[in-house]
């Protein structure tokens, strides 16, 4: 497959964490190419995919050179947020398939509630009074419902996924490593699967693979605010627009409401 990195014609696409996706079109055939910060980044993703391509919701994965890894362009369309309910079952499997997988030498969430409380302090984000109250929060329900680290896959969104004559692909491999299990579960339900049946769909095809008992109540507040806390740090630190909502969420949270 390396003729189809010399020869094919190459533009770049929209996705991914490393900024770094190009299409790739060669003998009337489509690639993704996938270029990583390095050598030691591109196999750690190799090492995932062979982890996981037993399940059949990764593209297939054709060649890697250095930091550049090259894969199958899945056909048919990303998934749309109003594709929920019909798709919730399925991602709710993969969900579950990549939270029971074991890897080695990965990041384990090393960033703490810290840096984000730092970053909200240093822009004016939050006044002192609701940075200590997020503070206290965090830790309090932290300490209370002592969250296991898993493997997850954090970005649960509908354009990290594709689908083909009815089946979901995951097609966007990143963010697969160490975190508190059940983060991407608290990104999916704020953002894509909003409703009780759109939820409880997911539900099942979770349960499926895998036990959902740890997401009680409480733990769900406390994925809400991880991924509140985390996802608001991200957008202040790189000048991206903020959901005014998602700040009223935040502060809700730190009062003690549900959202």
């Amino acid at each position: 497959m390396k003729y189809v990195l010399k020869e094919g014609k190459i533009s770049k696409l929209e996705g991914g964490d490393s900024g770094q996706t190009y299409l790739v079109n060669h003998n009337k055939k489509k690639f993704v190419l996938r270029e990583y910060e390095n050598e030691k980044a591109a196999d750690y993703y190799v090492m995932v995919h062979k982890k996981l391509q037993q399940y059949g919701f990764f593209p297939n994965l054709y060649y890697k050179e250095k930091n550049k890894i090259l894969f199958e362009y899945i056909d048919g369309r990303d998934c749309k947020k109003s594709d929920a309910l019909k798709v919730a079952y399925q991602v709710g499997k993969i969900c579950a398939t990549i939270n029971k997988l074991k890897l080695r030498s990965v990041d384990k969430d090393s960033k703490n509630v810290n840096y984000a409380l730092e970053l909200f302090r240093k822009n004016n984000f939050l006044n002192e009074e609701d940075i200590r109250a997020l503070e206290v929060r965090y830790e309090t329900m932290r300490n209370k419902l002592k969250p296991k680290l898993t493997v997850e896959f954090d970005d649960v969104y509908a354009e990290n996924f594709r689908l083909r004559k009815g089946k979901v692909y995951l097609v966007d491999i990143e963010d697969i490593d160490y975190k508190y299990q059940g983060r991407g579960i608290g990104k999916a339900f704020l953002r894509w699967f909003k409703t009780k049946k759109q939820r409880q769909k997911f539900k099942q095809g979770y349960e499926s693979i895998a036990s959902m008992k740890f997401v009680t109540e409480d733990y769900l507040q406390f994925l809400y605010l991880n991924f509140l806390t985390f996802s608001l740090a991200y957008k202040v630190k790189n000048r991206k627009n903020i959901n005014p909502k998602d700040k009223i969420r935040l502060i809700k949270i730190i009062n003690g409401e549900k959202i």
